[in-house]
């Protein structure tokens, strides 16, 4: 489950699908051939060589505090994240007026990701410091009236949320809304999405359910999707077919349930500031199965697919989770009746889960099984029945 409820968002950015930017993937993956330990070590001799011109540790501290971030080490990403915005508060005292504006973005970006930490680990106070820290830096850098400032405030209503102060979250998106509403007009899928995180939120006030429901049937301006052709590369029909998922839950009165849909359909900002974070590969995974579910075998072959891939960058600590994607994968395509490229997938999946906890590599060895029927290879297929069945005679409680 996606641990933050963003309800940031901005049109003319694409889907996090398509976020991956290449120097993100370039970073990410020199850091796969390097472990943390290797980085630490780096750190130190550049801390030694550089003295107090500590500018250019910058580099080195982002890179590990985003190693630290993916394994869960939040602390220790929060320490490396201080660090760099106390470097970067130094140098926007003493940049020049050119340099400015790009000297603020990146302290705002250094806040952003700080509150972001903060926010996971449950440090609401500490988070709520950094959020509001990055709006007054966007206000200065860009002025009140815009997008970005609104976008940043709008983050800051997703802490606010996620904290229970939901009267506080719905000031801030209210304004979101006039501010969407009046420059892109009433049937533009942002408002919708401003719209339905009103809704959610208003839902958790006492006696506000007529104004949860106004603002739910405000998003209904948006055209139903084409399911039969929906194409997840394409940011706005993805945009629509979650929302209209998310409001069918809401309409059936399953709530938990459209704010789980309406997280997965806001991750823009967990995507774009670690988009190769393992809560994006987990998101991925979800709404594959989701679409799965729906009975659309090519939406969710393409995203089980994007979390294999993510999670194969990175790395060890995302092995459990890349052979889920991959014995996902697999079975579908088996249910699919592409068997021969059902068994590669289901094969990867069985080593990699032989090589954790025996008993979760049952599944895998029994889907790769019948696989092997389908393919007329009986004899193997009977071997990886015989050693399911092993495994689970082993790990019986006696």
């Amino acid at each position: 489950m996606l641990a933050t409820v963003a309800l940031g968002v901005n049109p003319q950015k694409p889907h996090p699908i398509r976020v991956l930017n290449d120097e993100m993937s370039q970073k990410s993956h020199k850091d796969e051939i390097k472990s943390r330990s290797q980085l630490e070590l780096e750190l130190a001799q550049w801390r030694a060589a550089c003295g107090s011109y500590r500018f250019e540790l910058i580099e080195h501290l982002d890179r590990l505090a985003l190693i630290c971030h993916q394994e869960n080490d939040y602390e220790n990403a929060a320490a490396y994240y201080r660090e760099i915005i106390e470097i970067r508060e130094e140098r926007l005292k003493i940049c020049e007026q050119a340099q400015l504006h790009e000297a603020s973005i990146a302290l705002m970006t250094a806040c952003h990701r700080l509150a972001l930490v903060c926010r996971i680990k449950g440090n609401f106070g500490e988070a709520e410091k950094f959020y509001l820290k990055a709006c007054q830096l966007a206000i200065s850098t860009y002025g009140a009236d815009h997008e970005i400032v609104v976008e940043r405030r709008n983050f800051l209503a997703g802490l606010y949320f996620a904290q229970g102060s939901y009267e506080e979250a719905e000031k801030i998106l209210l304004t979101s809304l006039d501010f969407y509403s009046q420059r892109l007009g009433e049937k533009h899928k942002v408002v919708a999405l401003t719209c339905f995180a009103l809704a959610l939120t208003t839902r958790k006030l006492p006696g506000a359910e007529k104004r949860s429901l106004d603002y739910f049937n405000r998003t209904k301006a948006l055209t139903l999707p084409n399911f039969a052709g929906l194409d997840l590369s394409d940011g706005e029909q993805f945009t629509r077919a979650l929302l209209h998922l998310a409001g069918e839950k809401y309409r059936a009165g399953r709530f938990e349930e459209a704010e789980e849909l309406f997280r997965q359909l806001v991750l823009k900002e967990l995507s774009e500031l670690w988009p190769e974070h393992p809560l994006v590969a987990d998101s991925y995974q979800l709404l594959g199965d989701l679409f799965k579910s729906f009975n659309m075998p090519g939406q969710a072959e393409e995203l089980y697919k994007e979390a294999a891939k993510l999670r194969r960058r990175l790395g060890r600590p995302a092995c459990l989770g890349l052979a889920q994607s991959l014995h996902s994968l697999g079975t579908l395509l088996l249910d699919n009746r592409r068997v021969e490229e059902a068994e590669s997938y289901l094969r990867e999946a069985c080593q990699l889960r032989k090589d954790s906890f025996p008993p979760v590599q049952v599944a895998s060895l029994k889907a790769l099984a019948s696989a092997l029927r389908k393919l007329q290879r009986t004899a193997e297929a009977i071997a990886l029945e015989e050693q399911a069945e092993q495994i689970l005679e082993d790990y019986r409680p006696s």
